[in-house]
């Protein structure tokens, strides 16, 4: 019988030392809330659970080939006026480019499949155009990891 086991990046990876370099070029990555403080939102969705961040930023994850799957929305915060683009790197190859998103844009749901990837970097981008107002959020984003049980 197979297990699924859910590491949500901003608990268990962050506790355990998984991440290695967090970089953000205005102050520093929010835990569970958004760059500006309040609740996560992407268009008229709100979470619980998330990394809120500010264009340019660069989040690398040792992962160790442990885990299966990565699963992420990700969005511009539902606040001020933003331009950004998220980028996933596996290994230094990236696996998903959101292009660019906007602030009313709806969230964009990734499931990547991770197996046998040492280490992950979530990007955001400014989108080219300069980094006012692009405040960007990672949300409900977690590694899941399959476990054979006896």
């Amino acid at each position: 019988m197979k297990k699924t086991f859910k590491a949500w990046m901003i608990g268990v990876a962050f506790a355990a030392g998984a991440l290695e370099v967090a970089a953000q070029d205005v102050s520093d990555p929010k835990m569970n809330k958004s760059f500006g403080g309040d609740a996560l939102r992407i268009g008229e969705a709100t979470y619980q659970q998330g990394i809120g961040t500010h264009a340019n930023s660069d989040f690398l994850f040792f992962l160790n080939g442990k885990y299966k799957r990565l699963h992420a929305e990700v969005g511009v915060h539902n606040g001020p006026r933003g331009t950004v683009g998220f980028t996933v790197y596996a290994d230094d190859q990236p696996v998903f480019e959101s292009g660019l998103m906007l602030r009313d844009h709806a969230a964009k749901v990734l499931d990547l499949d991770v197996s046998g990837v040492i280490d992950l970097r979530l990007v955001v981008d400014d989108g080219g155009n300069g980094q006012g107002g692009d405040h960007a959020n990672w949300c409900d984003v977690y590694v899941t990891k399959e476990s054979t049980a006896k």
